[in-house]
């Protein structure tokens, strides 16, 4: 089974209506496209599975620095707009233990290289 097959997710779930949607949550226009194009009136699941830890600063093309719209403002802005969707729904966020592997250089916090 590859990561997006959702044929093979969805025959592992009961009942098997299973919508797989794939976003760019550091992107506020892509967000915003999916919201537009889904047309499940109901969302049971949310699963904000994004993650990364860039080693240089990088902004986003909504002027963002790209690791707080990836992590905060993306999810944050997903739910928001579906929350008409969600009622009853159960949202989860996934995290990772890379953060524990980063030593940023305290002594710089507006370098380029982190």
């Amino acid at each position: 089974m590859s990561f997006f097959d959702q044929t093979a997710i969805a025959s592992q779930a009961e009942p098997t209506n299973v919508h797989l949607h794939v976003v760019d949550v550091s992107a506020l226009d892509s967000i915003r496209r999916l919201v537009d194009e889904l047309q499940a009136p109901r969302v049971d699941v949310l699963v904000h599975n994004a993650g990364l830890l860039p080693r240089e600063h990088e902004m986003t093309g909504d002027g963002l620095e790209m690791t707080v719209a990836t992590h905060l403002v993306g999810p944050f802005w997903l739910t928001r707009l579906l929350r008409p969707r969600l009622h009853g729904a159960r949202v989860v966020f996934v995290s990772s233990g890379g953060l524990y592997w980063f030593h940023p250089d305290e002594t710089q916090p507006n370098s380029a290289v982190w």
